[in-house]
């Protein structure tokens, strides 16, 4: 009896676990079918869109130069303008200079600064009434042409708010050229104009130089000139003189010339007597 019962047993809790096996197919095919079959759903109305209101900032910080170029050893202003949106505040400024400028003179409308290579000022403002620094520098003399000096400023007030200004960039430029101008000269009274020029020998010379040179003829310097003196004699009588030439004309001599015979010549004497003539002194010599 006791083994007919569990066959029994076994045989309903086999058919049991067959039902639960189609049971759960059809379960998760009827699922499966309504996923397929059913549509989309778009949402009817778009989310509203909140917008967040933007106010001024709670500090700023402007800086700006009085040049944009500037030379060696000139002088020129920085100018820093701090504001706040409070009521009231306070904050602390902080520029940092070039190394190229040295410090003059800091002006502070509200507040107190020191320093010199940083510039630190202590300030207070209203929302109304913005802060005013006044920092003026002088370039150092040293500095080269086409040199930029770069500087910064920086705040922060008592609720930790910061801000910082923009670069401000200032050129050194080379000093312009000196100009002078021309020294009028008076003329003398004792040039002489080209027109009152008086050609002298040298000038000449040269001119005659040059025409030996274009035509080739070979010149030859001219002799100075001899003052003589003469004594003054007698004049010789026309007769003496005809006579003369009479005989120096003679057709028995006229083959021979006549020259100067020194064997003929009168002797000289003494004292003052002197030739009647020249006249005198020309014979003629025979064959």
């Amino acid at each position: 009896m006791s083994a007919a019962h569990r066959s029994t047993g076994r045989q309903f809790i086999g058919i049991l676990a067959t039902a639960l096996l189609i049971c759960l197919a059809l379960i998760a095919h009827g699922v499966g079918a309504s996923n397929q079959t059913e549509a989309p759903q778009m949402p009817t109305s778009t989310p509203e869109r909140t917008t967040i209101p933007v106010g001024p900032a709670p500090l700023t910080v402007t800086k700006t130069a009085s040049t944009n170029t500037v030379l060696p050893g000139q002088s020129f202003t920085y100018t820093l303008h701090v504001t706040t949106a409070r009521d009231q505040a306070q904050a602390e400024v902080r520029d940092i200079l070039d190394p190229g400028v040295e410090v003059v003179d800091i002006k502070s409308s509200s507040g107190a600064c020191t320093g010199a290579g940083i510039v630190v000022c202590r300030v207070q403002m209203r929302a109304q009434e913005p802060a005013t620094i006044l920092i003026i520098v002088r370039v150092r003399a040293t500095l080269a042409p086409d040199t930029w000096l770069i500087s910064q400023a920086l705040a922060q007030d008592d609720l930790d708010f910061t801000a910082a200004s923009e670069r401000v960039a200032v050129r050194v430029v080379a000093p312009p050229p000196v100009m002078s101008a021309p020294v009028a000269t008076a003329s003398t009274s004792a040039e002489a104009s080209p027109a009152e020029t008086i050609p002298n020998d040298d000038h000449q010379d040269a001119s005659e130089s040059r025409a030996a040179s274009c035509t080739g003829a070979a010149l030859s310097p001219a002799p100075l000139p001899i003052a003589i003196f003469l004594t003054p004699t007698a004049a010789p009588s026309l007769a003496r003189a005809a006579e003369a030439l009479a005989g120096a004309t003679e057709p028995a001599s006229s083959s021979q010339p006549a020259i100067l015979n020194a064997a003929a010549l009168p002797a000289t004497t003494s004292g003052s007597e002197q030739p009647a003539s020249w006249l005198d002194m020309v014979t003629t010599v025979g064959p």
